[in-house]
């Protein structure tokens, strides 16, 4: 016989159940795009809505969002009834694309969860047996439209799947006028163009003929930068000069040109008259003009057309007597082969090799010296005496020198404490090598190849067995992670960086990736789905795991440190783009500084403040993590990173935090400006939300940050939701409560609060003995328990499990009135795990005895 289980009401074969469970438990992520933006949060019960590659009308661009009309609108406490009506469960960006199996686009809805029998709340989404409805936003005419799906499989919220192989979308009656968003006179409420779109001028005149001429000039006629002068001469030339028309005007503009040292191309043969012909002579006029740009004029020897004239009339006095034989010849006075009879440049100039202005550096009094055994671009030996091979510190060159073949050596000045060597190598450091290829007049990356270690120390000779131009160098470095949410972000890829690859290393333990709008889940089936395909280099990413460990990329090549960021009004997620590290202050350009109202990292923050510059428990930018950038305009940057270390700070990793709560995506921080309390360094302050911990910070003196954690999933459940004030508690060095007090703002995801704080006459004393719900509820691996005390009392916190075993005792003494908080990590008594259940937990005290249930999911 089968066995069965019994799940909401209904009957199902276990291996089912089974299967159901994993791939709810795997597919659920918010989905972000510019219309349909998913606001609900995720429950962890989902449902996978598939479009075939059937479905026509869709464009590339065009979103497509999936609706309850009659789902859960938002989360409610146990004994609320929720409110129902039209629910965004789920959207993406329709690519196009679709895989071998004809499927062209995963969606997984958020479906509703109903966790009332465990005294639990009713969580916000599509309720099973609603029919799925699907809406289509067309991108190019900026509509959200109705559509019909034909389902071939499913229909209904709470089924494995729902597959859709047409969808009919139902069209709105025109509403001429310009859909142009870039127009000046743009209807927003028009839905078909008429072609009446206008735009502005460089005057802004809406509907303006007015353009740039060629000097920059708004509305200009092309000749305000202009020197333009229309000459003719008269003399006599041998008929065979005549003979290739085109040759001889080319060599009178060179020898106009070469006369007046003016540059090339600016003398222009206008017309030839034949006046005259004897027997071996012909009398002809040439006419022709010389235009200079105002920068080629500053670049020459004179100051205006009046002084190009009086020297024309010299060279012109000349050509009368008779034109002068062409001498053909390098003409340029800075070349090795400068030819001081020539009249006419043949273009045969060579000059000496020469660094780029990219490759000067200053001479230091430490170096080492690198010998480049064999050195290729694109596997094509370097051209001796004409490539140069320099050696770098981020972007400060240290070090150059012209290949001179086998063994070139190229030095590395080290940093010795002057002004001229700042930013040089200090010992330990790496140095990047780079090519400037002459002959085509470009700087390329170099990749050196050797089994030698390439740390720089003073007077060291390192071997390079070959450096391979044109060529980006790879690393491999893990990034050590906790359980739970993990704010990274990539300084160097693998060539493919789609969300599975890079992700292959943390197996079984990643839940999710969350990006700025974007997001993906690993499915057992169908593999990582959602709107997040490929990891980008200036993205942070917020990574979900069940465990600890650390993921691992190997054969990634470095991103550039110049990478530009391109920044919007808001909070922006943003990556680190070097292994190491830069102060806050250092790393934030000075000419954009003044836009960044706040920088928030995994637990901390940093606000600019106009007196004591960044203040917070964030300092530095480092290597791994990812920041959300706080900004009030919009703007590009790169980072600053002259001031930039090798190494990473290792911010808030491995300390010894007494008060834990649970990393979440959503984040705030409550800086402190003033404290009227007797608090002394070391002390710590607490934020609670509704009585459950939320944060925690040791004060460091004024403008700490203390974190208030906000709700994301079941695993932060009760943390702070949008309009919610947090509460925040002093822990004194004897491990006294006080409550403090104060005009606390209302909590908002990445919010950055000033806040003065008071202690409370009242002082800190819970009125009742209180057990709250455990959080995350389901959990795995551990889970935490909190309950308030009113008088000080001997309190016995016991785990059992359902047959009333007792599994751990976790706490058995005497304790303090005030709020209080345990961890169980889902162990028993001899360190044992335990299995998959519920489980009872029962504060004692010799008052009161308290329960609640909690189920342990592997």
């Amino acid at each position: 016989m089968t066995d069965i289980l019994v799940v909401r009401g209904g009957l199902f074969r276990e291996d089912m159940f089974m299967i159901k469970k994993i791939i709810l438990l795997m597919l659920f992520s918010p989905i972000f795009s510019q219309h349909f933006e998913v606001t609900i949060n995720p429950t962890g019960d989902s449902h996978l809505v598939i479009l075939l590659d059937s479905v026509a009308g869709l464009d590339i661009g065009d979103e497509v969002g999936v609706f309850d009309l009659n789902g859960v609108l938002s989360t409610v406490d146990a004994g609320v009834d929720p409110e129902y009506g039209e629910v965004l469960v789920a959207s993406g960006i329709w690519d196009g694309e679709s895989n071998a199996e004809g499927t062209a686009m995963e969606l997984s809805a958020i479906v509703s969860v109903d966790l009332s029998d465990f005294n639990g709340p009713i969580l916000n989404g599509a309720i099973e047996d609603n029919i799925v409805s699907i809406k289509v936003f067309d991108t190019s005419e900026g509509l959200e439209l109705e559509t019909t799906p034909t389902f071939t499989s499913g229909g209904e919220f709470g089924n494995l799947f729902t597959v859709i192989s047409e969808l009919e979308i139902i069209q709105p009656e025109p509403l001429y006028g310009c859909t142009d968003s870039d127009a000046c006179n743009f209807d927003q409420d028009a839905n078909t163009d008429d072609g009446s779109c206008l735009y502005d001028d460089c005057t802004g005149e809406c509907g303006g003929d007015a353009i740039v001429d060629d000097c920059g000039v708004c509305g200009g006629d092309d000749s305000t930068c202009e020197v333009y002068i229309e000459s003719s001469v008269e003399t006599s030339v041998d008929e065979s000069l005549l003979a290739d028309l085109d040759t001889f005007e080319e060599d009178f503009e060179s020898f106009i040109e070469t006369e007046l040292d003016l540059p090339e191309e600016s003398v222009e043969v206008t017309d030839i008259t034949v006046n005259t012909t004897s027997r071996d002579d012909v009398d002809i006029t040439i006419d022709y003009t010389i235009t200079l740009t105002e920068q080629e004029l500053a670049e020459s020897d004179f100051t205006g057309e009046d002084d190009i004239n009086e020297a024309l009339e010299d060279t012109e006095s000349e050509i009368e007597d008779g034109l002068p034989e062409f001498v053909y010849g390098c003409t340029d006075d800075s070349a090795d082969n400068y030819n001081s009879d020539a009249s006419v440049d043949d273009g045969s100039c060579e000059y000496p090799a020469q660094a780029p202005e990219e490759f000067y550096f200053n001479i230091s009094t430490l170096g080492a010296y690198y010998f480049m055994i064999d050195a290729n671009i694109d596997g094509e030996p370097l051209e001796i005496g004409q490539d140069y091979v320099a050696a770098f510190n981020g972007d400060i060159c240290v070090g150059n020198i012209a290949w001179d073949g086998a063994y070139t050596t190229v030095p590395a000045m080290g940093d010795d404490g002057d002004d001229y060597s700042e930013g040089y190598l200090l010992t330990g450091d790496v140095p990047t090598f780079k090519i400037y290829d002459a002959s085509e007049d470009i700087i390329i990356e170099a990749c050196p190849e050797t089994e030698e270690s390439l740390d720089f120390s003073n007077l060291e000779f390192i071997y390079i067995d070959m450096l391979n131009g044109n060529q980006s160098c790879t690393v491999s470095y893990d990034i050590p992670m906790h359980y739970g949410a993990n704010l990274v972000s990539f300084h160097a890829l693998p060539e493919d960086v789609s969300v599975g690859n890079v992700m292959e290393s943390l197996g079984d333990a990643v839940t999710g990736v969350i990006g700025e709008g974007v997001a993906a889940s690993p499915n057992p089936v169908l593999g990582w789905v959602g709107s997040l395909e490929e990891i980008e280099r200036n993205s942070g990413y917020w990574i979900k795991l069940v465990d600890t460990i650390s993921l691992e990329l190997s054969e990634a090549t470095a991103t550039d440190p110049e990478i530009i960021y391109s920044m919007h009004y808001g909070a922006n997620l943003i990556s680190f783009p070097i292994a190491g590290s830069v102060g806050i202050g250092n790393g934030i350009p000075d000419d954009v500084e003044e836009f960044f109202t706040g920088v928030i990292g995994e637990g901390v923050a940093a606000s600019p403040n106009p007196v004591l510059g960044w203040v917070g428990s964030l300092s530095e930018f480092e290597g791994t993590k990812g920041y959300w950038a706080k900004v009030d305009n919009s703007f590009t940057f790169s980072y600053d990173l002259s001031n930039a270390s090798s190494d990473r700070v290792s911010i808030n990793e491995e300390l010894d935090i007494p008060y834990e709560f649970t990393q979440s995506t959503q984040q705030a921080f409550y800086f402190i400006e003033n404290i009227d309390a007797e608090i002394s360094n070391g002390d710590w302050i607490l934020a609670y939300n509704n009585g459950v911990l939320v944060g925690s910070r040791q004060w460091n003196g004024v403008y700490t940050d203390v974190p208030a954690m906000g709700y994301y999933d079941i695993s932060t459940s009760g943390y702070c939701e949008t309009g919610d004030t947090p509460q925040f508690i002093w822990i004194d060095s004897d491990g006294n409560d006080h409550l403090l007090t104060g005009n606390i703002p209302e909590w908002s995801n990445n919010g950055l609060y000033n806040i003065s704080l008071g202690l409370d006459s009242e002082g800190l004393f819970p009125n009742e003995y209180n057990l709250i719900q455990n959080y995350p509820n389901p959990f795995n691996p551990s889970t935490t328990i909190s309950f308030t005390i009113p008088i000080e009392d001997h309190v016995t916190l016991n785990v059992h499990d359902m047959s009333g075993k007792l599994v751990k005792r976790l706490i058995d003494h005497k304790m303090n009135t005030g709020y209080h908080n345990v961890s169980w990590n889902g162990k028993d008594a001899n360190g044992l795990s335990v299995s998959s259940g519920l489980y009872v937990y029962t504060l004692s005290t010799k008052n009161i005895s308290l329960s609640g249930k909690m189920m342990l999911m592997k």
